[in-house]
């Protein structure tokens, strides 16, 4: 029912939103560390865009039919780095923008897409960016305006 939103290991599952929130923790100590002096956290994948969010990019410019978000310690390193004051709730709403977006359009930069989403009265918008030769999309920046934009 829940789809990949959810990950089931053994007798344990637990929502993405949960699990990118252990990731930025793992990510945070990894940095604080030394990234040469610690273990480096593995990326994983979020999953594939649903039919309305793949309709919508089209739209927009970018057929991401098929494709798997992926998530990896720079990236998340990045948008933390780029905008400060992002919280690890506003860090777990990435799986939310991807899946169910209310708007998508044309990133500033090729085969890249922006994905925005009302939640909680913030919006969040989120650019995806696809590199040449993949069927992954990667988390490119975060950012948050309150109230509704």
């Amino acid at each position: 029912m829940f789809g990949d939103q959810i990950v089931i290991e053994g007798d344990r599952a637990q929502w993405q939103g949960n699990i990118i929130g252990d990731f930025l923790d793992s990510v945070q100590d990894w940095e604080s560390r030394g990234r040469l002096e610690a273990a480096k956290p593995a990326g994983f994948s979020l999953g594939r865009a649903t039919p309305d969010a793949v309709a919508m990019a089209r739209q927009a410019g970018l057929d991401i039919a098929g494709m798997d978000l992926f998530i990896t310690p720079e990236h998340l390193s990045h948008a933390m780095t780029a905008h400060p004051g992002l919280t690890r709730l506003q860090i777990e709403t990435i799986p939310h923008v991807w899946r169910q977006p209310d708007s998508v359009l044309p990133g500033n930069k090729p085969r890249s897409l922006e994905m925005r989403k009302q939640i909680i009265g913030e919006q969040v918008m989120i650019t995806y960016q696809m590199w040449p030769q993949q069927k992954r999309m990667f988390v490119n920046t975060l950012y948050i305006k309150k109230g509704n934009a």
